[in-house]
C-alpha cells in the first residue's frame, strides 16, 4: 500500500523500491486506470439506459391512458354500431313489407284489368245488334261523351202509346204536342 502514497510526479529508484515492487505498480496502475475507465463507461451507459427507462415509463403511461380512451370509444362504437344495425333490420323490414303490399296492389291492378276485360267481353257478347242500336251502339265507332248528341226523351205518363192511333178529338193532339221534352245525355263513360 506503500506504492499508493507515491504520486506520478515522483520518481522511482531502486532505493526506495524493488524493480518487481515497481512492475506491480506499473500493473497496478494499468488496471486502475482501466477499471476507472470502464467504470465511467458504465455509469455513462447506466445513465443512458436509464433516461430510456423514464422514456419507456412515460410512454407505458400514455399507451395505459390512450388504451383506457381507447377501450370506452370501443364500447361507444360497438354500441352507435348496434343501433345502425338495429335500425338497418327495421328499415329492412319495412322495406320487405312495403314490396309485398306492393306486389299484392300490383296483382290486385292485374286482376282487375283482367276482370274488366272479361267483363267487357260479357257484355259485348250479352248486347244484341238491336239493343246496341237501342243503348246508342253503332257499328261506326262511337263518339267520346262529351260529343255525344243528346236524345231527346219525351215523358210517359203511364198510358200506353199507340202508334197507329187517330184520334178526333182535338184535346189529345194538343196534349201530344205539350208533353214535355226531356232532354237526357248519358254520363257513364266506357272505362
Amino acid at each position: 500500500m506503500a506504492l499508493m502514497s507515491f504520486s506520478d510526479s515522483e520518481v522511482y529508484t531502486d532505493k526506495t523500491c524493488s524493480k518487481t515492487c515497481l512492475k506491480n505498480y506499473e500493473t497496478l496502475k494499468k488496471q486502475y486506470d482501466d477499471l476507472i475507465f470502464k467504470f465511467h463507461e458504465t455509469e455513462f451507459k447506466a445513465a443512458t439506459y436509464k433516461r430510456g427507462l423514464d422514456t419507456v415509463e412515460a410512454q407505458l403511461v400514455t399507451y395505459r391512458k390512450n388504451e383506457v380512451l381507447f377501450s370506452e370509444e370501443v364500447v361507444v362504437l360497438k354500441r352507435e354500431v348496434g343501433c345502425k344495425q338495429y335500425e338497418i333490420n327495421m328499415l329492412k323490414t319495412e322495406f320487405e313489407k312495403v314490396k309485398q303490399e306492393k306486389d299484392g296492389i300490383d296483382f290486385k291492378i292485374e286482376k282487375f284489368g283482367k276482370a274488366l276485360k272479361d267483363l267487357d267481353q260479357l257484355l259485348g257478347s250479352q248486347i244484341t245488334d238491336k239493343s246496341k242500336k237501342g243503348l246508342g251502339y253503332s257499328e261506326v265507332p262511337s263518339k267520346s261523351v262529351s260529343e255525344v248528341e243528346p236524345k231527346k226523351v219525351r215523358k210517359n205518363d203511364g198510358a200506353p202509346i199507340i202508334e197507329n192511333w187517330v184520334s178526333d178529338d182535338e184535346e189529345q193532339d194538343e196534349s201530344k204536342s205539350k208533353s214535355e221534352k226531356k232532354t237526357v245525355i248519358p254520363t257513364a263513360a266506357k272505362i
